[in-house]
């Protein structure tokens, strides 16, 4: 084989391992990422959750209006 056949396999082989290297490194990042915001998102649904809604209603169905005391204004 002839010195710049084996010069270009060389060549192709390090752009070929650079390439995969670079790839490797965004996927990484993105996976990183990814996994930040899902980590978050679940650590705000812990620590923040959903006040419960209570519906009070009488014994044949009618809705009783109900306000929350936090709502209420002081005289």
């Amino acid at each position: 084989m002839s010195k710049s056949l084996i010069l270009e396999r060389i060549l192709n082989n390090s752009t070929f391992y650079r390439n995969a290297f670079r790839i490797t490194g965004w996927l990484v990042l993105i996976s990183t990422f990814i996994s930040l915001g899902i980590a978050g998102y679940i650590t705000q649904k812990v620590f923040n959750p959903e006040p419960p809604v209570f519906i009070i209603c009488t014994v044949d169905g009618r809705m009783i209006p109900v306000d929350s005391l936090t709502h209420k204004t002081r005289p």
